[in-house]
């Protein structure tokens, strides 16, 4: 009980113009969500990961009837191919 009217007395020493701070971080909200927006679409670029993976393993990779990888790209838009085997891995 103590603390919930400590809480209350140090809301109450809040200046009257504390309402305009809610504004002004409103505003700058909308400008930092603004400019977030600008910079991730000048620096979209295309990246390549590669896996290699054994014969024997890539079924865990790719999932039962492809549903790892179906997911993966529809979570992320991400495009997936499987490429040919290689020797020796």
């Amino acid at each position: 009980m103590d603390n919930f009217l400590q809480r209350g007395s140090a809301l109450s020493t809040l200046p009257s113009s504390s309402s305009s701070y809610a504004t002004g971080v409103h505003s700058l909200s909308a400008e930092v969500n603004r400019v977030s927006s600008l910079e991730s679409k000048a620096h979209q670029q295309e990246i390549t990961f590669k896996m290699i993976c054994s014969n024997d393993r890539i079924g865990g990779v790719i999932g039962k009837g492809g549903n790892i990888v179906r997911a993966l790209q529809s979570e992320t838009g991400a495009t997936i191919n499987v490429g040919p085997s290689v020797a020796e891995c």
